[in-house]
């Protein structure tokens, strides 16, 4: 090998195991605290990060405003908890099957709606997440009504220390918990981030960018909004297994449009399209109101205060996406990439 290959290998290989530090540094984290209050934030954060990750697959790679991902979730959750409490199946099997369902049933909504554009496109999918929670409320004979399908069979790994596996989340442990979350929260990130790294995800940001320009350049841009609108709902649902696997069980309330609306609060928080800011601003709205806990009854007033100081002195979030600019090659912000 040339000493220039060797070069560019050693830096591949050196950014590689940097780019598996921080995956690293959180199974750590358990081991680093025995503190079960600090694990179960930490817990949330990261669970939190993985629906915004999907979220931004749609509003921040796609430019698609969409409120309905928390139905999605929620779709996800009862596909696999139905699946483990009456026919035994599996949550390693149940959970993938919801992210699947979720998908498909992203398509359907999609297919009649996509052509719409911003507020129009958001109106429809808050519709459609209004109506599958009152749909999840009243299938009472699959969902359990508006308490919601409990006691779903905990998730195991086979054959580990006995015939019977390993029980992870039967005790409610919160290192168990942690590490149920972080395995759904690392697949996320890792399908996320080779899309974005993608011809795919490429073809994506030129059509956010400018639908008209990706058009002329042979893009079927209808095909690429689906493709979005697929993947990042079938990650929501996916969440929502992992939700199932967490707690061993879901209501309707998890398809709120409350929560919606949070979902898509993290991505602009945190910067829509950068997944290290969609990550931070996940973990911040999470954590937040634990930190804000001691003012009680002012807790909300001071959360939606700082929401609404982010949005109005940093429009752009926390950390926006860098792009590349179409003139010079070099990299601008984002929100300077408007004023060319």
């Amino acid at each position: 090998m040339s000493p220039a290959g060797s070069s560019r290998f050693a830096g591949s290989f050196a950014s590689s195991l940097a780019g598996l530090l921080p995956f690293a540094a959180l199974l750590l984290i358990p081991a680093a605290t025995a503190n079960p209050y600090v694990i179960f934030v930490i817990t949330a954060a990261l669970f939190y990060s993985m629906v915004a990750l999907g979220l931004n697959v749609i509003v921040g790679l796609s430019g698609i405003w969409q409120l309905a991902q928390a139905a999605f979730l929620a779709v996800g959750g009862y596909t696999a908890g139905f699946l483990a409490k009456e026919y035994g199946i599996s949550l390693w099997i149940g959970i993938p099957a919801g992210a699947v369902v979720a998908a498909l049933l992203s398509i359907l909504l999609a297919l009649p709606t996509l052509r719409l554009r911003d507020e129009y496109l958001m109106i429809a999918t808050l519709n459609f997440g209004i109506i599958a929670q009152i749909l999840m409320t009243n299938l009472d004979q699959f969902t359990g009504g508006t308490a919601g399908m409990s006691a779903i069979p905990p998730i195991t790994i086979p054959w580990w220390s006995n015939d019977a596996g390993l029980t992870l989340t039967g005790a409610v442990r919160p290192d168990q918990q942690y590490y149920v979350v972080l395995i759904g929260f690392v697949v996320t990130w890792l399908i996320v981030k080779r899309l974005q790294a993608s011809p795919m995800g490429r073809a994506l940001r030129a059509m956010r960018d400018d639908e008209i320009v990706a058009q002329t350049m042979g893009q079927n841009t209808l095909r690429l909004r689906l493709i979005a609108f697929a993947i990042g709902c079938g990650l929501a649902g996916l969440a929502g297994g992992i939700f199932v696997a967490r707690f061993q069980s879901i209501s309707p309330a998890a398809a709120g449009l409350n929560n919606s609306v949070l979902y898509l609060a993290m991505v602009i928080v945190g910067g829509s399209g950068n997944l290290l800011g969609v990550i931070v601003g996940a973990s911040i709205l999470s954590t937040l109101p634990e930190l804000l806990r001691d003012l009680e009854k002012y807790r909300l007033l001071v959360y939606g205060g700082i929401l609404v100081a982010t949005m109005v002195f940093r429009p752009q979030g926390l950390f926006p996406e860098r792009m590349r600019s179409y003139v010079g090659g070099r990299a601008i912000p984002a929100a300077r990439q408007g004023e060319r």
